[in-house]
């Protein structure tokens, strides 16, 4: 049977997000994004796209330097010819320069979120700054995840993980091999 949004929404039906998740608009606000047409998709994609290219441009200062570089307009809607001007962010790149990667000022009614650190698993771990809106964007993506396999997010689950991302006993010691750990959520 073919899948399109409503099918999809009748299969939600049967299908509930975690509570404190239930309420958030934002998760059927990406559901129903899966199943636009090509053209508004892309339409919105490309808009989304230069918006965070004007921002960048406008407010980091490392962007802000390469765009000037590259001869890139300030406030310009960038050409898709123009992205294939900027070269990929690279690991040593943000390692070198996470300064001048941190917005001057965040959008109206943003706020600074923290920070999370990456596993270190090819090389040195990074340190990642957030907004709180791209903290907030994790638990839509976890849910995400479980309603594309089809798994109750409610329910119990398993996950086999390698040594760098292994959570931790509760003094804090590594968890062995061959151990196996349950957490309450």
């Amino acid at each position: 049977m073919p899948v399109n949004l409503s099918t999809e929404l009748d299969e939600q039906r049967r299908w509930k997000l975690r509570p404190q998740f239930s309420q958030m608009k934002v998760f059927y606000q990406l559901l129903a994004n899966e199943f636009l047409a090509d053209d508004e998709r892309k339409l919105r994609q490309e808009k989304a796209l230069s918006n965070i290219l004007i921002f960048s441009a406008n407010q980091v200062p490392h962007y802000r330097n390469l765009f000037e570089r590259l001869k890139l307009k300030h406030g310009s809607v960038p050409l898709t010819g123009d992205l294939k001007r900027i070269p990929p962010l690279k690991k040593s790149t943000i390692q070198e320069n996470e300064a001048a990667l941190m917005a001057d000022r965040l959008p109206q009614g943003g706020k600074i979120g923290g920070s999370t650190h990456t596993s270190g698993t090819t090389g040195a771990s990074m340190r990642i700054h957030h907004s709180t809106r791209s903290f907030e964007r994790y638990p839509f993506v976890s849910q995400r995840g479980w309603r594309w396999t089809g798994s109750d997010p409610a329910g119990a689950s398993a996950g086999i993980r390698q040594r760098p991302n292994l959570p931790r006993r509760a003094d804090g010691t590594a968890l062995p091999d061959g151990e196996t750990m349950q957490l309450p959520a």
